[in-house]
């Protein structure tokens, strides 16, 4: 009988770093995988799910036969911990590359599902194998069952440390290098054990400078790659999504807890721009800024202008009717809804901001590029931030408003859907003055089956309704979509219908008016719709739809 004699806790620690490295690779698979999709509230246990079931099929392929081999166990984990940390290595890249060389996302899904597979069926033959080297040293079953006890508890440590730490602040692609190092730890540790074993070990001071060796080669790959790699693939996804239209280059990135935050510049010549701060702001009119959010577009603006098409036609038919003097912003870190509030200062006085991430508003508040954007205006005295989720914040609020803007991302996601809920509507209602308004920007009216929905689902709120939408808003002919809530104010959403749809622009405000048009509002459709309730299965369905669409688009 082979044995190798160590102790049960130098296995404890082995078992608790293979499952936190492990479970810290998938937890980077399908964060991505949520990137790719834009909707990690599905993708997020499909492929955990993959990588448990994977996990199941590689322990029960681990042979009962070599159970008293120690020395075949021992070489067979080292070449699992190998593979794993190739698999941890490899797999974020080779998902970025997929995204960036294929038009059709499902070619990265594809991709993200086979190494949580692989990643499963590896993982899953790393305790079967410890376990079998310990029955070959006659341990007894209390340390073996210590085993599944660091094992369980490296899941929950992992989940803690990934989420508060890893992912926050150094970002996936350096995340997967760093656990690669820790993998490597591991094949060096399983080796010296294995030296340890042999009659004829290596000397301890060369175990010592392979050691040094191997972790500053790690440390110096780290450093000067990881960044470069990370930066290389997003341009080269961002520039396909825009469908190469521009030559956009990256200027500025930044990882804040909830998200990632990254700005592109392109110049208005297609000359190829340069990413120095001073040198863009020294010639602002050659240059288009675009902000995105975990690489989903979140603005387009030629460089230092005053206002958009878009925040023009979310604020304008408002202040130009009830020249509201509270308002309250739901949304809008990009700083471009207070950068339209600048133009009606005469107007408004005073403005609360509620956005999920205070980290975002910050960036905003302080970037040099982003403060140009908007004309500095989240320095604005006048406005008062508050860093929550906005959902919770309008439940506990008791102020009232004139005029509420909602202003969030596109609903791709099930939590976004809340939108077009009573729920949320009635919650609205509350904080709203009686005279009030409330105007969103959303797809979910865009889509026909939801239209008669929306509708009444704002009658049962206490609500009358506009719907309008306005194409080819910015540079990439983008959709302004909106809807309009009136509180118990029929007359005034009648009248705002037919100022917009067949009011001519006086002199004074033709060529504004001429520059960014007229939406066209629609009032209540002709067939009535379903009450929509968060809880209801038409909002799941709608995503899973919506989800479905976009597998086989860019």
């Amino acid at each position: 009988m082979k044995e190798i004699r160590t102790n049960s806790s130098f296995w404890s620690a082995i078992v608790f770093l293979m499952a936190f490295c492990s479970l810290n690779v998938q937890f980077m698979i399908a964060s991505k995988m949520s990137y790719v999709t834009e909707e990690g509230l599905f993708i997020y246990p499909i492929c955990l799910g993959i990588f448990l079931m994977a996990m199941g099929l590689g322990a029960s392929r681990v042979s009962s036969k070599t159970t008293y081999d120690s020395k075949k166990n021992l070489k067979r984990l080292i070449i699992v911990e190998f593979i794993v940390c190739a698999l941890g290595f490899l797999s974020i890249t080779t998902i970025e590359y997929i995204r960036s060389e294929y038009y059709l996302r499902i070619y990265a899904i594809y991709t993200g599902c086979i190494f949580s597979f692989l990643l499963g069926y590896f993982t899953g033959k790393e305790l079967p194998l410890v376990i079998n080297i310990l029955d070959s040293q006659k341990q007894n079953a209390s340390n073996i069952r210590m085993l599944f006890f660091f094992d369980y508890f490296a899941s929950l440590f992992s989940s803690i440390i990934f989420t508060l730490l890893m992912k926050p602040y150094f970002g996936l692609y350096k995340t997967s290098i760093i656990n690669a190092n820790l993998n490597l730890i591991i094949v060096f540790l399983l080796v010296f054990c294995s030296f340890k074993n042999n009659r004829k070990p290596l000397p301890k001071k060369l175990n010592a400078i392979m050691a040094a060796l191997a972790i500053l080669i790690s440390a110096s790959l780290t450093i000067t790659y990881s960044s470069k790699l990370d930066n290389y693939f997003l341009e080269k996804i961002v520039n396909k999504r825009m469908h190469d239209m521009f030559n956009l280059k990256l200027v500025k990135r930044e990882n804040t807890f909830y998200q990632e935050i990254s700005l592109f510049v392109e110049r208005n010549d297609r000359k190829d721009p340069t990413t120095d701060y001073k040198e863009i702001l020294e010639q602002p009119e050659k240059y288009h800024l675009f902000g995105f959010l975990d690489s989903g577009l979140q603005f387009v603006d030629p460089l230092g202008v005053k206002e958009d098409p878009y925040h023009f036609m979310l604020f304008d038919p408002i202040m130009q009717i009830y020249k509201p003097k509270k308002i309250l912003i739901l949304g809008g870190g990009d700083g471009l809804p207070a950068r339209q509030t600048q133009l009606y200062e005469d107007i408004i006085e005073d403005i609360v901001m509620v956005d999920l991430d205070p980290e975002w508003i910050e960036f905003t508040r302080t970037d040099e590029l982003m403060k140009y954007n908007t004309q500095n205006a989240l320095n604005n005295p006048k406005i008062r931030f508050y860093g929550s989720d906005a959902f919770k914040w309008i439940i506990k609020t008791d102020e009232k408003f004139d005029a509420i803007f909602v202003d969030f991302p596109g609903t791709n996601n099930l939590a976004s859907l809340r939108i077009g809920t009573v729920q949320f509507m009635n919650d609205l209602r509350r904080i709203l003055k009686p005279e009030g308004v409330i105007i969103s920007q959303d797809d979910v009216p865009l889509n026909k089956f939801f239209m008669p929905s929306i509708f009444s689902t704002a009658k049962a709120a206490g609500f009358s309704m506009l719907f309008g939408e306005r194409v080819k808003s910015n540079i990439i002919n983008q959709t302004v979509s909106q809807f309009m809530l009136f509180r118990n104010d029929k007359l005034k959403r009648d009248y705002l219908y037919k100022f917009h749809n067949y009011y001519k622009p006086n002199k004074k405000n033709k060529a504004r008016l001429k520059k960014y048009g007229y939406i066209n509002y629609k009032r209540d459709p002709s067939e009535d719709g379903e009450i929509i309730s968060f809880y209801d299965p038409i909002v799941l369905q709608f995503s899973i739809n919506d989800i479905t669409e976009n597998l086989t688009g860019y």
